[in-house]
Order: C-alpha cells, then structure tokens, then sequence
C-alpha cells in the first residue's frame, strides 16, 4: 500500500496496475481458486483506499 500511495500523490500519474499478492488471508492464490478472486478483490480494495488517502478518490485502477 505504501509504493501505491507514493504512486497516487504522484501528479503526473492517472492510473495504477495492481501487483500480484503472494499469498492472502495465509493462503496462496492459486489460479482458478477463490483464493485468486479474494486477492484479486483485495488488491483493488487497497489500492482504492490508497488513491483515497492520497485525495484522488476517482483515479483509474
């Protein structure tokens, strides 16, 4: 979440690609799991809260 907020308060930036989780709630998201979908949701969720902190609320994901 750190490197995803430094990205946010970056003018310059409109938009932010997730990484990948290596693992979520302790578990790996293998592909074609609901471990996967979870991460996937994850992801966005803190990447989203990020771009809220940063005062950029409606910046591309």
């Amino acid at each position: 979440m750190p490197v995803h907020l430094s990205y946010a308060l970056e003018k310059e930036v409109d938009t932010i690609v997730n990484g990948v989780m290596t693992t979520v709630r302790g578990k790996a998201p293998i592909p074609k799991s609901p471990y996967e979908v979870l991460a996937a949701k994850t992801e966005t969720r803190l990447i989203k809260n990020a771009c809220a902190m940063a005062g950029r609320p409606g910046m591309a994901v």
